[in-house]
């Protein structure tokens, strides 16, 4: 359980591990990571951060991780805390059913997955300004959307996206997000056939991928 993921984090086995730079944590619970839960020399060493828990909550300063893949089954994900800084992270995946992120504490974050999201809180989301990928994966359960809400907030950056919907979703026919405010995108992916009656404004549009489009709907 968590108390046990804690102990285990810091009864000095890492001492054992100086060149450790990938970390990764399943199914030990909900799990919290934070300066007094972790070595401050392993926190200041990892690159790379993957947390696949019930619940999982992060506070603290890594001042190298560049990748942070966060999954949380049953939980929220927690990237709000104050004390939580990651000046080099560049990219980020969250796969949870809800999550409260502080998108300030990445200011390099140039790429981002979202999958399976019913709540987000997008709050300084369109400050980030190195943002470049963006992918949204069966994050469309109804309004507000997650879909909408994250794409109305993106920045002027954004150049790629993938936009997925879970089966339920596509069956229910509910509505792509608009394009209009994003002219800017270079590329596009995305299986959702009503997609193709919404790509007059991506004036500036490179690459596109239709996945599961039959003929009949071109």
């Amino acid at each position: 359980g968590p108390g046990r993921i804690q102990r285990w984090m810091t009864d000095g086995c890492w001492e054992g591990l100086p060149a450790l730079e990938d970390l990764q944590i399943a199914n030990f619970g909900a799990i919290s990571i934070s300066v007094p839960a972790a070595p401050a020399a392993l926190l200041t060493r990892l690159t790379r951060l993957a947390l696949w828990e019930r619940g999982v909550e992060v506070s603290c300063s890594m001042p190298r991780l560049q990748e942070l893949e966060v999954r949380a089954v049953t939980g929220v994900v927690d990237l709000s805390s104050a004390q939580l800084h990651l000046p080099q992270l560049s990219h980020l995946k969250l796969c949870a059913s809800a999550a409260i992120v502080d998108f300030a504490c990445a200011p390099k974050l140039a790429e981002l997955v979202v999958a399976g999201m019913k709540e987000l809180d997008v709050s300084g989301f369109s400050t980030l300004r190195p943002l470049a990928y963006l992918r949204l994966q069966g994050c469309c359960y109804g309004e507000p959307c997650v879909d909408n809400r994250l794409l109305q907030a993106a920045p002027a950056s954004l150049a790629s996206l993938d936009l997925y919907y879970d089966m339920f979703s596509r069956h229910q026919g509910f509505p792509v997000p608009s394009f209009s405010h994003l002219t800017q995108l270079t590329a596009l992916r995305t299986d959702m056939h009503i997609a193709i009656s919404e790509l007059s404004p991506l004036s500036q549009l490179q690459y596109l991928e239709l996945y599961k489009v039959f003929s009949d709907d071109i």
